[in-house]
C-alpha cells in the first residue's frame, strides 16, 4: 500500500507540481490553461453570435483565470529558459499570484452563480463582496510583504498574515457560494458545488499546511493543486451539458411550437369544413387553402427529414451520401450527384453520383468524370437554383447529366456556406419535364441545409486533424529536449519536422553569426552532402537572406527556376513544394529549416504551418539550450583552472618562495660559519617541506572527496590562526562581535581562508609583524573581515607599480569578487598594514537551497 500511494502522490506531482524545481510546475499551470483556453474560446464564439446575458460574467471568469494560468507559465518558463535570478521579483511576484489567484477564484464562483441561478443581483452582490475583500487582502499583502522580507530574508509568504488571510478569505467566499447553492435543486447545481468543493478542499489543505508549519509539504501541496486541476473540468462539464439542455428546449419550444401550428391547421380546417355546409360556394377556396397547407406541411416535413438524415453522422463522404439518397427518394427523381469544388482551384474536390434501380437507389460511378460539373460551376458561381430541359427553356442547349447521359429536366441548387458556394446538388429526371417553383424552392432550401452539414464536418475533421498534430507536436517537443548534444539536435530536427508534415525530405542549415554562413549540418531523406558545396551565404541567395532577416516563413508549391536558391540546395531539394522557415533564438537566428513534400504542387495548409513554426519554436528552445549548456561546461573548466592557480599560489608557490628566502639565509649563515644555526634552519625547512608535501596531498585529495562538515566563519578564523601561529610566527589573536556563529556556502568559506591565509603570510614574511589581530564584524547589510598587523607596512603606489609575478594582491581581489565583495588595503611604511575584506550578507539557505512559494521556485544566488 505504500509504494501504492508513493506512485498515486508521484502522479500527481507529475501533473498537478508541487515543491522542487521550476518545471514540476509547467504541466500544471500549461494543463490548467489549455483547459481554461478551451472554456473561453467556446464562451466568446458563443457571445459572438448571440448576445447571452448569462454567459457576460463567464467569459470574464475564464479569461482571468486563463490569466493566471499564461501568468505562471510564463513566469516558469523566463526562469527556466533565461536562468535569470527572480529573488528580486519575490516582494511583487508573489503577492500579485496570491491575488490574481484569489480574483480568478471569486470571479468564477460569481460567474457560476450568475450562470446556475439566472440571478444577475446576486451575483452582483457576491462579486463587489468578494472583489472587495480580496482588494483589501491583496493590498495589505503588497504593503506588508516586502517589509517582512526586509526584515526576515528567509522568511516564506506562506508563514505570513497576509496568507493566511488570503487563503481564508478565499476558503469562506467559496464556502458562501456553496451555502447560496445548496438552495437550488438539479444536477447541475450539484456538478457546481462539487467544483467549488475542489477549490475549497484546495484552499482548506493550503490553510491545513500553514498550521502543520509545511512539514506534510510534499503530500498536501500535490493533491491540493490537483483538487484545483479537477474543479477546470467539472465547470467544463457545467457549461456543455447547459449548451445541450439549452439546444433541447429550444429543440422542444421549435416542437412545441409546430405542434401549435398544426393544431392551428386542423383547428382552421374544422372551421373550413363547418363553413363549408354553410357556403358551398366558397369550397373551391377552401380547397386551395387546404392544399397549400398540406404542401407546405410536406417541405416541412422534408426538411426535417434531410436534416435528421444528415445530421447522424460528421463524416463527410457518409453525410453526402445519405443526403443524395435520401433526397432523390423526397423528388422522385432518377439520379443525381453532388459534386464539391475546391475554394483555391475550383476543381472537383469531391463527387458522389446515384441512381435508381430496380433494387432502389444506389450509388454508382460515373463514366464521364465531367458530369454536373458545368452546371455545378454555374449554379455554385450565381448562388442560385437553375432548371434545364423545362418547357419555359426548351431552347437552352442540353447538358449531360448525372451518369453522363441526357435527361428530360435538370434541378441543380448551389451548396453555399457563409454566403460562398462550395458545390452543387444536381437532380435529373427522364419522366418530368418540369418543377414547380415551390419544389424548387425546396431544394434550395434542402441545398443551404447540407451546406451547414458539409461546414460542420469539415470543421469536426479540422479540429480533429489539429488535435493530432499538437499530440504529434508534443511528442516530438519532448524528444528535442529528451539531449543537451546540438549534433543529435540537429538530426531530430529534420527527422522530426519531416515526420511532423508527412513528407520525406528534410534539410537544416545552421547559421554561423561570426562567419555571416549557413552550413548544412543535417538532413532526412537525402545522403551526406559535401562539406564544401553545402554552405552559402546570404548574398547567394535572396530567399535565405530574407530569412536570416528576420521573414519568417516561405512557402513554394512549385520549385520553379526564379526561386532564388542556391543550385546545390536546388540540387538535392529537387522539383517538390517546400516550406522554409528560420529557427531563431532569442537574439539571433539559429538556423534554417526546409522540408519538402513527395511532389510539386502540394497545397501547405494553415494547420500545417503552424504546426511547423510551433515547432520551430520548440527546436530553437533545445538548441539554444544546448549552446548554454556547453558555454556552462566551457566556463566550469575555465572556473577549475583558474581555482587550481590559485591554490598553486596560495599553497606551493607560497612553500617554494618561503624556502628560497631560507636557504639564502642558510647560505649566508655558512659563510659566516653559523653552523648550529644552518641545522636548526634545515629542520624548519624540512617540516616546511613536510607540510607542503601534505597540503598538496591534501589538495589532490579534495578533488575527489565528498564536501566537509560544515563550519562557521568563526571557528575557520581560529584554525587558521592555530595553524600558522607556530614557531618563529608573531601572535595572533580572533576577535568577533557576532553573538550567533556565521555560516556562509562552502565555496565562499574556501574563498575567506585563502585570503586570510594570504595576508597573514604577508604580514609574516614582508611586514616583519610581531602582532596580528583578526577581527569579524557584521554591518547593516554586508560582513567584514579585518586583518590588521604592527610591522613595517609599505608604500600602495609603489607597490602597485612594481613589475613581475607578484600574483597576491591580485588573486586575494580575485577571490573578494567571487564572493561579491571588495577587498580595501590601507598601509603606510612604519605603520603597519590593514587589510578589509567586506562581502554582502549571504542568502538565508545552503547553495543550492530553493525557498518556494505556492508555484514560484525562486532559487537563492549560488
Amino acid at each position: 500500500m505504500g509504494q501504492l500511494a508513493d506512485f498515486v502522490l508521484e502522479l500527481m506531482a507529475q501533473f498537478a507540481g508541487g515543491p522542487g524545481a521550476p518545471e514540476n510546475n509547467l504541466v500544471r499551470f500549461g494543463l490548467a490553461a489549455i483547459m481554461w483556453g478551451v472554456l473561453l474560446v467556446i464562451a466568446w464564439s458563443r457571445q459572438r453570435t448571440e448576445d447571452r446575458p448569462r454567459e457576460r460574467l463567464l467569459i470574464v471568469g475564464f479569461g482571468l483565470a486563463l490569466f493566471r494560468e499564461l501568468f505562471m507559465l510564463g513566469h516558469l518558463s523566463m526562469q527556466m529558459i533565461s536562468g535569470a535570478e527572480h529573488n528580486a521579483l519575490c516582494s511583487v511576484v508573489v503577492p500579485v499570484e496570491h491575488a490574481l489567484t484569489l480574483t480568478s477564484v471569486v470571479l468564477i464562483a460569481g460567474s457560476f452563480l450568475r450562470y446556475i441561478l439566472d440571478n444577475p443581483g446576486l451575483a452582483k452582490r457576491y462579486l463587489a463582496v468578494g472583489l472587495s475583500a480580496t482588494a483589501v487582502v491583496a493590498t495589505v499583502a503588497l504593503i506588508t510583504w516586502p517589509q517582512e522580507m526586509a526584515a526576515d530574508p528567509a522568511i516564506h509568504f506562506h508563514e505570513t498574515d497576509s496568507a493566511w488571510f488570503i487563503h481564508l478569505i478565499g476558503s469562506l467566499l467559496l464556502v458562501a457560494a456553496i451555502v447560496i447553492l445548496v438552495r437550488e435543486q438539479g444536477w447541475l447545481r450539484n456538478i457546481v458545488i462539487l467544483a467549488l468543493g475542489f477549490f475549497l478542499i484546495s484552499e482548506s489543505l493550503v490553510l491545513i499546511n500553514f498550521l502543520t508549519g509545511r512539514a506534510y509539504n510534499q503530500v498536501i501541496c500535490p493533491i491540493g493543486n490537483s483538487f484545483y486541476i479537477w474543479a477546470i473540468p467539472l465547470f467544463g462539464l457545467v457549461y456543455l451539458r447547459e449548451q445541450g439542455a439549452e439546444k433541447r428546449r429550444a429543440e422542444e419550444a421549435l416542437r412545441a411550437y409546430r405542434d401549435h401550428l398544426e393544431e392551428l391547421v386542423e383547428d382552421r380546417t374544422t372551421e373550413l369544413s363547418n363553413a363549408n355546409q354553410q357556403l358551398q360556394l366558397e369550397i373551391e377556396d377552401r380547397l386551395q387553402v387546404e392544399a397549400e397547407i398540406a404542401r407546405r406541411n410536406a417541405e416541412l416535413a422534408a426538411q426535417i427529414a434531410i436534416a435528421d438524415t444528415i445530421s447522424q453522422s460528421l463524416d463527410l463522404k457518409t453525410i453526402l451520401n445519405s443526403a443524395l439518397r435520401r433526397t432523390l427518394s423526397l423528388f422522385r427523381m432518377d439520379s443525381g450527384c453532388i459534386i464539391l469544388f475546391d475554394p483555391k482551384t475550383e476543381e472537383v474536390q469531391q463527387r458522389i453520383v446515384a441512381e435508381y434501380g430496380p433494387s432502389g437507389y444506389s450509388l454508382r460511378v460515373a463514366d464521364d468524370q465531367k458530369v454536373c460539373e458545368s452546371l455545378g460551376h454555374q449554379v455554385a458561381s450565381d448562388l442560385k437554383p437553375r432548371l434545364v430541359g423545362a418547357r419555359n427553356q426548351a431552347d437552352q442547349p442540353a447538358v449531360p447529366g448525372p451518369l453522363g447521359r441526357r435527361y428530360s429536366l435538370q434541378a441543380s441548387t448551389p451548396l453555399v456556406v457563409h454566403g460562398r458556394g462550395i458545390g452543387a446538388l444536381t437532380l435529373a429526371s427522364n419522366t418530368l419535364s418540369d418543377m414547380p417553383a415551390q419544389e424548387l424552392d425546396l431544394l434550395r432550401a434542402i441545398g443551404l441545409q447540407i451546406g451547414v452539414a458539409i461546414e460542420n464536418a469539415r470543421l469536426y475533421r479540422q479540429t480533429d486533424r489539429w488535435a493530432r498534430g499538437m499530440a504529434r507536436l508534443n511528442e516530438l517537443s519532448l524528444s528535442l529536449n529528451a539531449t543537451l548534444d546540438p549534433a543529435a539536435i540537429y538530426q531530430l530536427i529534420t527527422h522530426q519536422s519531416a515526420r511532423l508534415l508527412d513528407c520525406p525530405v528534410a534539410l537544416f542549415y545552421v547559421w554561423d553569426q561570426g562567419e555571416g554562413r549557413a552550413q548544412e549540418t543535417s538532413s532526412y531523406g537525402l545522403a551526406v552532402c559535401d562539406h564544401a558545396s553545402c554552405s552559402f551565404l546570404p548574398a547567394e541567395s535572396s530567399l535565405l537572406a530574407k530569412l536570416i532577416d528576420g521573414q519568417q516563413l516561405v512557402q513554394l508549391e512549385t520549385m520553379d527556376r526564379e526561386i532564388d536558391l542556391p543550385d546545390a540546395c536546388r540540387t538535392r531539394l529537387g522539383e517538390r513544394s517546400m516550406i522554409g522557415l528560420a529557427v531563431r533564438g532569442t537574439g539571433a537566428p539559429l538556423g534554417i529549416l526546409f522540408v519538402a513534400a513527395a511532389v510539386t504542387g502540394r497545397h501547405w495548409s494553415p494547420d500545417e504551418v503552424e504546426l511547423l513554426e510551433l515547432f520551430a519554436d520548440w527546436a530553437a528552445i533545445a538548441l539554444e539550450n544546448a549552446y548554454l549548456h556547453q558555454q556552462m561546461e566551457w566556463a566550469t573548466a575555465l572556473e577549475e583552472r583558474q581555482r587550481i592557480a590559485a591554490e598553486m599560489h596560495d599553497g606551493l608557490a607560497q612553500t617554494l618562495n618561503y624556502l628560497n628566502f631560507k636557504t639564502d639565509q642558510a647560505h649566508e649563515m655558512l659563510a659566516d660559519g653559523r653552523v648550529d644555526e644552518v641545522l636548526t634552519d634545515f629542520s624548519q625547512m624540512q617540516a616546511i617541506i613536510d607540510q607542503a608535501n601534505q597540503d598538496v596531498r591534501t589538495s589532490i585529495a579534495s578533488l575527489q572527496e565528498g564536501p566537509l562538515p560544515r563550519r562557521s566563519v568563526q571557528e575557520l578564523l581560529q584554525q587558521v590562526a592555530e595553524r600558522q601561529g607556530q614557531d618563529g610566527w608573531p601572535a595572533i589573536s580572533v576577535e568577533s562581535d557576532l553573538e550567533e556563529p556565521l555560516y556562509v556556502p562552502p565555496t565562499d568559506l574556501e574563498q575567506l581562508a585563502r585570503v586570510v591565509q594570504e595576508a597573514l603570510v604577508n604580514a609574516n614574511r614582508h611586514g616583519r609583524a610581531q602582532a596580528i589581530r583578526l577581527g569579524l564584524n557584521g554591518q547593516d547589510d554586508h560582513y567584514e573581515l579585518v586583518i590588521v598587523d604592527d610591522g613595517i607596512g609599505f608604500d600602495l603606489d609603489r607597490h602597485q607599480d612594481r613589475i613581475g609575478n607578484h600574483f597576491g594582491l591580485s588573486i586575494m581581489r580575485a577571490r573578494a569578487a567571487r564572493l561579491g565583495g571588495q577587498l580595501t588595503i590601507d598601509s603606510q611604511p612604519g605603520a603597519g598594514t590593514t587589510v578589509i575584506l567586506a562581502w554582502p550578507e549571504p542568502g538565508a539557505g545552503e547553495p543550492g537551497e530553493v525557498l518556494a512559494g505556492p508555484g514560484i521556485p525562486m532559487p537563492l544566488r549560488e
